[in-house]
């Protein structure tokens, strides 16, 4: 009639945590572990740990501060393999953590500029709230805390819903669930760990994104694509002169790119959206070329576009309507080739935070940053685009060219005329700048900055710059993360992401 747990260790109290992660706590002390206790040698080194503790405090004498917790973890050094034993306290007053050894900040900011004291306290509180989802037991919420904590979601989802360029880490779908959760929470607000966990997992994430956006510094980031750093803008390689080439759209997805990953900061919801609508785009491209495709095959298939099928005798000869109809042939190919790899690759890729952080990392490169992944974003659309110019060539040569009939050669000509003034009408109506001439002058640009169109002397200024000129947001700010949980469990990456050590470790006796 009874299912407990075997060899249960004196003194000490199994938990399980809501995600069913197994942990322990002290029934005298709040003390708390996820050691594995019932393991006899376990549980004497965890014991031995306590009593060292206990020695320091004793020896020091050390005020603790009244209802502090405290939690050991046992680990192993993957390189020696020695045993380490890592700890910390919390204070619930002041919604921190604190350790009786002298501690390096820097294992938590990853060596990222800290604004202040009040700077550094965000990322400690989200550390804090860290402790309460890893431990929940027997932890009551505060009415105080769910109702700042239905104010963050309100605040958040209207700047959302207000702002394009809000700071919020979840998109206006997901703030209304959440808020919806946690004013459920006030009903279930028993001593069931359930609430607690929840709070403390939705609290660690925003006050990590306050801690990202310099919340409450002089320099705060109001809007997602602001920098913090007074950085200038990096210049564009020459590698981007291919863009002309592609009709300019890797500059579309080259500024998409450097906006949703301002500062190596990446934002789950929002690469969601950039990735998901590129998706659509493409797939888009793979009809119209698939469409164009079997248009060619159409044109090739005219008698009069081939004098060959009219012979009895094979030659090998081609017109000019059917090498541009082949080159048409083999641009459509190419777009539908580049849309079903890009595709096949965003599919099967994870969309967690801490995967599009690494992804990102990999295809960013110190000079010419995200304009190789532009360009190659950008290939579908371009080729497609240059099939259809390829058809049209080849389209405009059998009417126009190959045709003797004058009164077949006058309406086209005609239809050419009026069709291009209106392309070209549209072409600089709908660019971006005001320049009608802009679309020029950025070639021109880009051709300046080649090097045979530099003075030597300036070249070598140039590199000799390069070499010595320092980039603090690529030297300090790197993309902070979403940490697994104290004890092990993970938790949800929403913000920047790159994986923390355990909080416990950042101190070892």
């Amino acid at each position: 009639m009874s299912y407990s747990y075997e060899n249960l260790p004196k003194q000490w109290i199994p938990l399980a945590h809501p995600e069913g992660a197994l942990y322990w706590v002290h029934e005298d002390r709040p003390i708390y572990t996820d050691a594995y206790l019932c393991e006899s040698s376990t549980l004497d080194e965890i014991n031995r740990f306590l009593e060292e503790l206990d020695l320091i405090i004793e020896a020091e004498r050390y005020e603790l501060p009244e209802g502090y917790e405290l939690v050991l973890e046992l680990s192993k050094d993957e390189e020696t393999g020695e045993r380490i034993w890592s700890y910390y306290f919390i204070d619930h007053a002041n919604f921190t953590m604190f350790w009786l050894h002298e501690f390096d900040p820097e294992e938590i900011f990853y060596g990222m500029d800290v604004e202040s004291k009040a700077h550094m306290h965000h990322e400690l509180q989200s550390l804090y709230y860290g402790h309460w989802e890893a431990f929940p037991h027997n932890r009551e919420v505060p009415s105080k805390m769910l109702d700042e904590l239905v104010g963050i979601l309100i605040h958040a989802g209207v700047d959302s819903l207000t702002s394009p360029v809000s700071t919020s880490i979840y998109s206006e779908e997901d703030l209304h669930k959440l808020l919806g959760f946690v004013k459920s929470l006030k009903s279930n607000n028993g001593n069931f760990g359930y609430a607690a966990c929840v709070v403390g997992r939705l609290m660690s994430f925003f006050a990590h994104a306050r801690f990202l956006n310099f919340y409450g510094q002089n320099c705060a980031r109001l809007c997602r694509n602001q920098s913090v750093y007074e950085t200038k803008p990096q210049p564009r390689s020459m590698l981007m002169v291919l863009s002309a080439f592609l009709f300019f759209a890797p500059e579309t997805h080259l500024k998409g790119l450097e906006s949703i990953y301002t500062d190596m900061v990446i934002c789950q919801h929002m690469w969601i959206k950039f990735i998901g609508k590129l998706q659509n785009e493409w797939q888009e491209f793979i009809l119209y070329a698939t469409v164009l495709l079997n248009a060619n095959v159409a044109f090739l298939a005219i008698p009069s576009v081939d004098p060959s099928s009219n012979n009895d005798t094979h030659t090998y000869s081609r017109t000019p309507s059917q090498i541009a109809s082949y080159l048409s042939v083999i641009a459509a190919v190419g777009s539908i080739i580049t849309g079903l790899l890009l595709i096949r690759q965003h599919r099967t890729k994870k969309d967690g935070a801490e995967d599009v952080d690494a992804f990102l990392k990999r295809r960013s490169h110190p000079t010419r940053g995200f304009e190789t992944l532009a360009i190659m974003y950008s290939l579908p659309y371009s080729l497609l685009m240059w099939a259809m110019i390829s058809f049209l060539v080849a389209f405009s040569l059998e009417c126009i060219v190959m045709s003797s009939n004058l009164y077949a050669r006058i309406p086209a000509v005609f239809a050419w005329v009026m069709i291009g003034a209106l392309v070209v009408w549209c072409v600089t109506t709908g660019w971006e700048s005001d320049n009608p001439v802009a679309l020029v002058e950025l070639v021109l640009s880009r051709l300046k900055g080649m090097p045979w169109n530099k003075d030597p002397s300036e070249a070598a200024k140039d590199e000799t710059d390069d070499d010595t000129k320092s980039q603090p947001w690529a030297t300090f700010w790197r993309a902070l993360p979403r940490r697994k949980s104290t004890g092990g469990r993970s938790s949800t990456l929403v913000g920047s992401p790159v994986e923390t050590p355990n909080p416990a470790n950042h101190s070892s006796v």
